[in-house]
């Protein structure tokens, strides 16, 4: 049992909380970037279909909608468009990116787990808390 316990200290170097307090900053700044990217992606998304609601529904309806009001509609569709389409790789390349040092983790067997307004890092093996950090949201 001793022996045991004494390769996972050796596996984990439990003692360079440098390294450790990195990998975490970086998975949290890339789970708040990936949070960004998809915000704006639902808000683009609402957005385009709140605005092509309008737009089908003015259609049907003669002189309902003023022109200024019909054409601005239409700039804020094609707005979001673009939008849209310029955020869905990053949407895909930042969850790619979190997925990937979540793989990182979990080939060191350590867990990552968001408790009581702290994130920790948590050995599978023997339950021990490798690293805490302050999280905010």
């Amino acid at each position: 049992m001793n022996l045991n316990k004494q390769r996972i200290d050796i596996y984990h170097d439990f003692k360079s909380e440098g390294v450790w307090k990195k990998r975490l900053g970086e998975f949290v700044s890339s789970e708040f970037s990936m949070k960004k990217f998809k915000l704006v992606y639902a808000i683009s998304l609402a957005t385009i279909v709140l605005s092509l609601g309008i737009l089908v529904f003015s259609l049907l309806l003669n002189q309902i909608v003023a022109d200024w009001f019909f054409v601005s509609l239409c700039a804020i569709a094609v707005t979001s468009i673009v939008i849209f389409l310029f955020n869905l790789p990053l949407v895909k390349l930042s969850e790619n990116h979190r997925n990937e040092l979540s793989k990182l983790f979990f080939e060191e067997y350590i867990n990552i787990e968001f408790y009581d307004g702290y994130l920790q890092l948590r050995d599978r093996r023997s339950s021990r808390v490798v690293h805490q950090l302050k999280y905010h949201e």
